[in-house]
């Protein structure tokens, strides 16, 4: 299948505050089967280390959370990046959680959160 096509916000796009609302939102010609979502994973630096978020979603919009303002170091100059894959969600024997892709994931875009 496709990868979703990531809608908003555009790529590059800069937030000011605490109070910001930024809603990350994607299509895709998918419709979800009984056991699928939209992996959404925003990454980003922190204390200069890779840190990310994975969120399994039904629908094709995400509101960021709050929690995440200034999480992003500085040096990066506040930089999340996000993409969007289809994936089926698998628990084992152990009730730990995996995702298997079921086609590519979107293009990467960046915001930034100051």
């Amino acid at each position: 299948m496709p990868a979703p096509d990531l809608l908003e916000p555009e790529d590059g796009a800069s937030y000011g505050g605490p109070n910001a609302i930024i809603r990350l939102a994607w299509q895709s010609d998918h419709a979800l089967r009984s056991g699928e979502c939209f992996l959404l994973t925003v990454s980003y630096v922190r204390n200069g280390s890779e840190a990310g978020l994975p969120v399994c979603l039904q629908e094709a919009q995400w509101w960021v959370d709050e929690g995440l303002y200034l999480q992003a170091d500085q040096e990066t100059d506040r930089a999340y990046h996000w993409e969007v894959r289809v994936v089926r969600q698998e628990t084992d024997e152990d009730g730990n959680v995996t995702y298997v892709p079921l086609g590519p994931p979107s293009r990467k875009r960046t915001f930034y959160w100051r």
